[in-house]
């Protein structure tokens, strides 16, 4: 059973290693009332090394950290204030129709339109140690600098799998867009550094714990 709703599969629980608790701590937390930029997306920053080139990302705003929940292991977290409209975009490698139908794991996967056919970015973090060049598999994410060529998918590009769903108690923060050319969050409110960034998945998607649909619905 595919696990979509409204043209979007539902993002799991991340499990990329997007930094450490003391990240959420650091420097920019401790700005006060400091604002991330509306659009919050990664810069891309050249390693040298004896192997050659290499490529990592530079987040301002969010970083990944331990959850607040120890069964979701790791979260995304603000790290300056992030105000309600801002977009923070989500990469991943850009898959057709045909290879999303045979894709094991589905649920990284957001869906776009932009060629007519439909496409989706998926967020699957795997793809960080398969994606290559050689591969022949396109990556949706930051645009290099003129001249620069990528040999491997940069290290944290992929924060975006890092979000979260709700348990009772917490407040959903930010909400999962797909476009026609593009996938990224919206934040639904104004989110303060150091509170985890959480998001709904789709009544639709299948999941072997609670459905915060539930707790939501019964408020209401």
């Amino acid at each position: 059973m595919k696990r979509t709703l409204n043209n979007v599969t539902a993002l799991q629980r991340g499990e990329i290693q997007g930094g450490g608790a003391e990240q959420v701590q650091g420097d920019e937390h401790e700005t006060g009332g400091a604002d991330a930029p509306r659009h919050i997306t990664p810069t891309l920053l050249e390693t040298c090394g004896r192997h050659g080139s290499r490529w990592h990302c530079e987040w301002r705003g969010v970083c990944g950290g331990p959850s607040n929940v120890k069964a979701r292991k790791h979260g995304l977290f603000a790290t300056l204030r992030i105000r309600k409209g801002t977009r923070i975009d989500y990469f991943g490698v850009r898959l057709g129709r045909e290879r999303w139908d045979k894709l094991h794991d589905q649920t990284y996967c957001v869906g776009i339109h932009g060629t007519g056919m439909y496409e989706f970015v998926d967020g699957h973090p795997s793809w960080q140690r398969k994606w290559t060049p050689e591969s022949g598999l396109r990556l949706f994410g930051p645009r290099l600098p003129p001249g620069a060529t990528l040999t491997q998918m940069p290290r944290d590009m992929m924060l975006g799998g890092l979000v979260n769903e709700p348990v009772p108690g917490e407040s959903v923060g930010l909400k999962i867009v797909g476009t026609e050319r593009t996938a990224y969050f919206e934040a639904i409110r104004d989110v303060q550094p150091g509170e985890e960034l959480l998001t709904l998945y789709g009544q639709e998607y299948q999941r072997g714990y609670p459905s915060p649909y539930e707790w939501i619905h019964s408020k209401t």
